[in-house]
């Protein structure tokens, strides 16, 4: 594992933690990526994935450039962040996480709370996709509807 993926998986001892506070202060920071593309927020107790892989599926086929963000990855972390059925690069996504890491400092400082892995995580997915020029993305809630960071 790389010293920023150990940086990042480090943050799971900040555990869950239901709200939305921390999630719009790393968003504020980052030019709230989330607002230049469509979303597609699936949620659910069972058949998320699966829902959240067609529905890829079928933007792709019309012609979207299409953005998913699921959880939990099976084999690689990149896996979670796609752009058109392909996983981000290493490249790309260790610029994301040092970018992310460095506005998460910013916002604990402001908030005086760590942010959790998944709130940094999501953060990840929405600038990558803000980044790559999706027309759409399909975001899977992690554990928590209205209070989820894919909220």
């Amino acid at each position: 594992m790389t010293p920023a993926l150990e940086k990042l998986f480090a943050r799971q001892r900040h555990g869950i933690r239901p709200g939305l506070e921390m999630e719009n202060a790393l968003l504020d920071r980052l030019g709230r990526p989330e607002r230049r593309y469509p979303v597609v927020h699936v949620a659910g107790s069972n058949g998320k994935g699966s829902v959240c892989a067609m529905l890829a599926a079928m933007f792709q086929a019309v012609g979207l450039k299409t953005g998913l963000y699921t959880s939990p990855h099976l084999v690689a972390f990149n896996e979670r962040f796609q752009t058109d059925g392909q996983p981000i690069g290493d490249t790309e996504l260790y610029a994301l996480m040092e970018r992310v890491e460095t506005v998460a400092a910013d916002a604990a400082r402001d908030a005086g709370q760590e942010a959790t892995f998944f709130e940094c995580a999501t953060a990840i997915a929405f600038e990558w996709f803000a980044q790559s020029g999706v027309e759409i993305a399909v975001i899977e809630v992690g554990l928590g509807g209205r209070l989820d960071a894919t909220n």
